[in-house]
């Protein structure tokens, strides 16, 4: 039986769409460089939400905040089908269940708005680590904390293999029905 399971949040956990808040800029090709780096800086802790969307501003004239709240938010789209229950019945039989994930605050408050039993899993956040994956950082707080994962999934390739690098035991993510019998195959 496993005993912990790392989980991403984005397109594991609730599907997104990281392009919707730069295209609603008119950046078809996603963040300017600039942008980029103010994103870095909240992901990785080092600003305040809202100082990350007060200099937002400085991008989106003539926006009101809550407006730039609101776009910025809109990259959350619905939680992937199925995880919800997967990852409650996973922790209903003694499984940890623990988020990893590059994330800013104001996003996972949208996240856990989405997906509203993600507040009963902890997890590894880049905005609490400092740094973003497939940084050693992320990986050494998620095994100080949790030990490591009998099981990690990710949806993104290269994060995979990083993990895979680091000794885990990483999957690349396709669905819920998918995860709950490789899952079964662990047991």
């Amino acid at each position: 039986m496993i005993k912990t399971i790392a989980v991403d949040i984005g397109n594991v956990s609730v599907f997104i769409d990281t392009l919707a808040f730069p295209r609603a800029l008119g950046l078809t090709d996603g963040f300017t460089p600039e942008m980029r780096e103010l994103q870095r800086r909240v992901e990785w802790g080092e600003v305040s939400d809202e100082m990350f969307f007060h200099d937002l501003k400085a991008f989106t004239p003539g926006w009101s905040e809550e407006h730039i709240r609101a776009v910025f938010d809109s990259i959350l789209l619905q939680p992937v089908p199925g995880m919800e229950s997967l990852l409650a019945k996973l922790s209903a039989s003694g499984v940890q269940v623990a988020f990893f994930s590059d994330i800013s605050p104001a996003h996972l408050k949208g996240f856990r708005q989405r997906f509203p039993s993600a507040a009963n899993y902890p997890g590894i956040y880049s905005f609490d680590v400092g740094a973003w994956k497939p940084s050693p950082k992320m990986f050494e707080a998620f095994e100080q904390r949790f030990g490591k994962p009998d099981i990690y999934v990710d949806d993104r390739l290269d994060l995979v293999e990083a993990a895979q690098k680091h000794g885990w035991n990483a999957q690349m993510f396709q669905n819920a029905e998918w995860l709950e019998g490789v899952i079964q195959g662990l047991d």
